[in-house]
């Protein structure tokens, strides 16, 4: 049985579970089932269920539409209210999906209907899960909204403070370090906070500089396509353009920006289609420009009265554009 941690929205996790011999999977809370589904097919698997630990939208918002695109997918849940709910269970009642199997805890007080799952698998040796939805947090518990203090009390102490130890517990919400802090303040003495703390402030670093990493990556990869199509387009649009395209090549510097969204700071970056240059003073220094070397000879695999064009508007346009780009040359 393997588990795929799926972080989505702000701060929500949903969760693949994957049983390796059939290849089958058991989605939980699939808030955001376009995501979901990129990876079942990403990881050439079939989803047959869904767990849903209740009925707040940003924990049972994917059902209907997973349901549209999987006509037999099976939607479990312990509320009227959950979106898509095929199948409604209830406290202690054990479920199969073939060698996983799944005990429904009912946890009232986040929501009246609330349920976790318990699962475990058949002849393996890995540790068993638990998936707590809004009820459990590391470092802390979910709020009262349909319920009392005794209750949440009831649900950590009897319900799932008595599962086996070695069980892996699946949270519904990121919330560690704000858990800590507020522990911290109420027990400033408590050393077992201090270090759980510093380690959830250690491990979000990390993870931290790991995304950055790869968002940074994905970000400049993004950038270079979206302007080379738009270049594509632009030239295009002219025979001097598609003669640029044969003789320049752009390439980007690497600097930082703070824009999230390279579509919407670039995608309408006013370029003269001749130089490239950026004729936007705000964007201007974001990208440096190089004549590519000039080929020997010319060699075009196109139509030939596409060549014999190109060719003409060349010794037309000859003198006055090489002009301009080597002014613009020296200015940079």
């Amino acid at each position: 049985m393997k588990v795929k941690v799926i972080s989505v929205l702000e701060d929500n996790y949903m969760y693949l579970v994957i049983e390796e011999d059939s290849k089958d999977a058991i989605a939980v809370d699939p808030a955001v089932p376009h995501r979901l589904l990129e990876i079942v097919k990403r990881e050439g698997v079939r989803l047959t269920a869904v767990l849903t630990t209740h009925h707040h939208w940003d924990h049972a918002r994917g059902n209907e539409a997973l349901v549209k695109e999987i006509p037999e997918l099976r939607v479990y849940g312990g509320d009227d209210r959950i979106a898509g709910l095929t199948h409604k269970v209830t406290n202690g009642q054990e479920l199969k999906f073939n060698t996983i199997n799944v005990r429904c805890l009912f946890t009232p007080c986040h929501t009246s209907g609330h349920m976790c799952y318990f699962m475990w698998e058949d002849d393996c040796t890995d540790s068993p899960a638990v998936f707590t939805g809004d009820t459990l947090f590391v470092g802390g518990c979910g709020r009262f909204f349909e319920g009392t203090a005794e209750q949440m009390y009831h649900n950590l102490t009897e319900v799932l403070g008595t599962l086996p130890l070695d069980t892996k517990v699946f949270c519904g919400h990121e919330y560690t370090i704000k858990n800590l802090k507020f522990a911290s303040l109420v027990e400033p003495e408590n050393e077992k906070v201090k270090e759980m703390l510093s380690w959830a402030r250690f491990i979000f670093r990390q993870e931290m500089m790991m995304t950055s990493q790869q968002y940074h990556q994905h970000y400049w990869r993004n950038l270079n396509t979206i302007h080379f199509c738009v270049s594509l387009r632009r030239a295009c649009r002219s025979s001097q353009g598609r003669r640029i395209l044969l003789k320049f090549s752009v390439c980007y510097a690497k600097k930082r920006t703070t824009s999230r969204n390279a579509r919407r700071e670039f995608f309408h970056m006013p370029c003269s289609p001749w130089s490239g240059v950026c004729s936007d003073h705000k964007h201007r220094g974001t990208l440096q420009i190089h004549e590519a070397q000039r080929p020997s000879q010319w060699t075009l695999s196109a139509d030939p009265f596409l060549v014999a064009v190109l060719l003409l508007l060349n010794w037309c346009l000859w003198y006055k554009q090489i002009e301009n780009v080597n002014v613009q040359t020296n200015e940079k």
